[in-house]
């Protein structure tokens, strides 16, 4: 993310399908816009993005990263896949 954000203020991972918006690199110069937002109650990221440079990196070399686990299925799930994979490596 830090090759891909360049002259732009925040860098939002994407895996090639969706944006991921709480996966970001953000400069620090914009901490205390970031507090004052939330200050304010305000609760959509998407939104305060919109008000600064931001950019998508291309991530689509590892959508595995992005899995969403809402369930104790999803996550067993996930569990299984990365030991799979984990196994497949050391031999």
């Amino acid at each position: 993310m830090v090759e891909g954000i360049g002259d732009q203020d925040i860098a939002v991972a994407f895996d090639g399908d969706r944006l991921h918006p709480v996966v970001a690199l953000m400069r620090t110069s914009l901490a205390d816009d970031l507090a004052a937002t939330l200050a304010e109650g305000e609760r959509k990221i998407d939104r305060w993005y919109a008000r600064h440079a931001w950019c998508k990196v291309d991530m689509s070399d590892c959508p595995d990263a992005f899995a969403n686990l809402n369930t104790e299925e999803e996550k067993l799930r996930l569990e299984a896949t990365l030991l799979k994979h984990s196994v497949k490596e050391t031999r």
